[in-house]
């Protein structure tokens, strides 16, 4: 009570409480930010992007991840449902002020992803202010962000390929009931193995693999970054990633803690015995450099008559451990 630590009421009838500080690392205090909630809308009508029926403010999130993460300049931010960018742009402008770190991930799968949300971002990276869709300055800033597009269980059913196992029709006409146990024991195992949403498909050349898949009625073909993907089935963290005479070398260290090796290649231009003189080149030098012991390739290799005696680094079958993982569940 000396220290004026204590709040006292007018009269007996209010109860005493404490007095609390608000100290420098205990964030910002909320004032109400309801009402910023309505100028969303002008947000990104200033970036002429038209096609959202509703944004929230630009304003109240930054009010709100400011007091989130403090002024510290660093932390992450999830959005589940990112609409039209709302999170990403508040982080940005955020990070603007202060200099700082602030990272975001956010989480979309409507059509506007590709009409407002992608767009947005790129332009607030670009100017920070904008008028009806024109840059008024060039004060942008250094901004990184990647998108990953997650492959659809229409869009698996769409790739799979069919196709009969050969002479296979003479011996079903002939045995009715071996037809019918084959349909629901099988077929969708053998005769449509070499698809591409099966992980099927020949991984020679890494750059050039496609999945078939129906947009909008019409049926294209969309590439798949087998790289990227395969850094996220073994959990890499990535630790760098360079192109050196045609082939992809990406060090990093994966989900177990072994640190890794992964060579793409393609196997038209880059056949084996290349292969072994761009590894004795450059390939042993990185592994050293980053002390690998794992070392993954595409397709068939002899890589492995390159290891030494005493197991200081081996390879590993690259489409075999991919396809573990692309289909492995969890048994509880």
């Amino acid at each position: 009570m000396d220290r004026g630590e204590i709040l006292f009421g007018k009269d007996e009838s209010t109860q005493p409480r404490q007095k609390r500080y608000l100290e420098v690392g205990d964030g910002k205090q909320l004032s109400s930010v309801i009402r910023d909630g309505r100028r969303g809308k002008q947000d990104i009508v200033r970036l002429g992007l038209l096609d959202f029926p509703y944004s929230h403010s630009v304003h109240l999130y930054k009010t709100l991840v400011e007091a989130a993460l403090g002024d510290v300049g660093h932390g992450t931010v999830l959005d589940f449902f990112a609409g039209s960018g709302t999170t990403g742009h508040a982080v940005m402008n955020l990070n603007r002020e202060d200099d700082g770190f602030r990272k975001y991930i956010m989480i979309e799968m409507g059509r506007h992803f590709e009409t407002v949300l992608l767009p947005r971002i790129k332009k607030v990276a670009h100017s920070h202010d904008w008028r009806v869709g024109k840059p008024v300055s060039r004060k942008g800033q250094s901004h990184f962000f990647k998108y990953i597009k997650l492959e659809s269980h229409e869009d698996a059913l769409d790739s799979l390929e069919v196709k009969p196992l050969e002479d296979a029709g003479d011996l079903f006409t002939a045995n009715p009931e071996l037809a019918e146990d084959y349909a629901l024991r099988y077929q969708l195992a053998n005769e449509t193995a070499a698809s591409a949403s099966l992980c099927g498909g020949d991984f020679s050349r890494p750059g050039g693999y496609m999945l078939s898949v129906v947009r909008d009625g019409t049926r294209r073909d969309v590439a798949v970054d087998l790289p990227e993907t395969f850094n996220y089935l073994i959990g890499l963290r990535v630790h760098a990633r360079r192109v050196i005479e045609n082939v992809l070398a990406i060090s990093g260290i994966d989900a177990v803690e072994t640190r890794c090796l992964i060579l793409w290649r393609d196997i038209e231009s880059t056949d084996n015995d290349a292969l072994n003189v761009w590894f004795k080149t450059h390939g042993e030098r990185i592994r050293e450099e980053f002390n690998a012991s794992l070392v993954y390739v595409n397709g068939d290799h002899e890589l492995g008559r390159l290891s030494p005696a005493d197991g200081s680094w081996a390879t590993s079958a690259l489409e075999l451990v991919f396809r573990e993982k692309m289909f492995e569940t969890e048994v509880e």
